[in-house]
């Protein structure tokens, strides 16, 4: 395990990259079971160096609106941690299996983006017009289907985490 979690260091910086690229697999798991709740484990520390993220935390649909097809390993898709820890094995020893998980690198890229950029005035304003045209478009189109947000978002919010007395894994 590295980082703060384990007994070893590993800063984030390419010397941290160069450590985790040794490996196949890497163990994204959330600290909440909550919808829509996916941090830079999966995004810096899997998918930029090139490795399968195994994941938990929110259910699978989540990850699936966001992540490019079959580039993941969800933990509740087993019955057990030995079943998973035996899928794991099959694919470490099966290289034409395991590179299936990198298919979607044919037709895209993940790219690291800083939140403060994100907030930048002219990334802001690019992204409220692109999104006003993309509306127009489907409106004029007749395709168009307005967002739906929660009445309430700290009571969807409240309700959306799995409760804390169910934990990984139910069966051993």
């Amino acid at each position: 395990m590295y980082g703060s979690c384990g007994n070893t260091p590993c800063p984030r910086d390419e010397r941290c990259n160069r450590k985790l690229r040794k490996h196949k697999f890497y163990l994204a798991f959330e600290n909440s079971e909550c919808r829509d709740y996916i941090t830079e484990k999966l995004w810096r520390n899997a998918f930029l160096n090139d490795i399968v993220p195994v994941v938990y935390g929110p259910p699978r649909e989540d990850y699936e609106k966001v992540l490019p097809p079959n580039s993941f390993i969800h933990v509740h898709d087993f019955k057990s941690v030995k079943e998973l820890a035996e899928y794991l094995s099959k694919l470490d020893k099966d290289e034409g299996l395991y590179n299936t998980f990198f298919e979607w690198k044919k037709f895209g890229s993940v790219q690291l983006t800083l939140e403060e950029w994100l907030m930048e005035p002219e990334q802001v304003c690019s992204n409220i017009v692109s999104r006003l045209l993309k509306d127009e478009k489907e409106m004029r189109s007749g395709t168009y289907s307005p967002p739906k947000f929660p009445e309430d978002l700290g009571k969807w919010w409240d309700g959306s985490c799995t409760s804390q007395e169910t934990q990984y894994p139910i069966e051993i």
